[in-house]
């Protein structure tokens, strides 16, 4: 288990890397991530190191350092390989689909993309977690829209959005119901 400072101290970091003014203040919430990554490893806490490698992918990412976002996204499947601790790997596998996506440079990421993100869905799927398929579903979706397969990725949102219609608020919800709108 993680002490109630720790855990602060890495959704601080995350959190801050998100909402930093400046470049320079998002790799210093990134460093303390990086810090408190380095002191649950040390402590042989690997419970949680997934799910918290993920956020550092998210803040790699917005911070638009794609590479290193990978390394941490890979690190973070990896450690669920050896923990066991698959609770985000869904997650893991839409952050790095997401990140594929941005590199350009190489003409095979959007079938690596869809693939993750096709993992993640039946990651999700098999796990039960409707929040996290959606997530995916919506990436994916997404993903079809660009490539002009509209009627299939109004038919992939509408199957994951179907289940959690009593659910009228958040984000991972507006976004998903706003490209539905946009698709059909």
């Amino acid at each position: 288990y993680l002490d109630w400072q720790l855990q602060a101290a890495l959704f601080g970091g995350w959190t801050g890397a998100l909402l930093a003014d400046d470049p320079e203040e998002a790799r210093e919430s990134i460093g303390t991530l990086t810090g408190c990554i380095q002191i649950m490893k040390s402590k042989g806490n690997m419970l949680s190191v997934s799910f918290f490698l993920g956020l550092l992918a998210d803040a790699y990412q917005h911070l638009g350092d794609n590479k290193s976002a990978l390394v941490s996204v890979n690190e973070g499947i990896e450690a669920a390989d050896q923990t066991g601790d698959r609770m985000w790997e869904a997650e893991l596998h839409r952050i790095k689909g997401d990140i594929l996506l941005k590199d350009k440079q190489k003409p095979d990421s959007i079938d690596q993309a869809s693939q993750l993100f096709q993992t993640a869905i039946d990651i999700a799927e098999k796990q039960g977690s409707r929040a996290l398929g959606l997530r995916a579903a919506t990436s994916l979706a997404a993903l079809m829209h660009q490539q002009g397969r509209n009627r299939e990725a109004a038919s992939l949102l509408k199957k994951h959005l179907e289940p959690l219609e009593h659910c009228h608020e958040g984000k991972d919800m507006d976004s998903a119901r706003g490209l539905l709108q946009t698709l059909t």
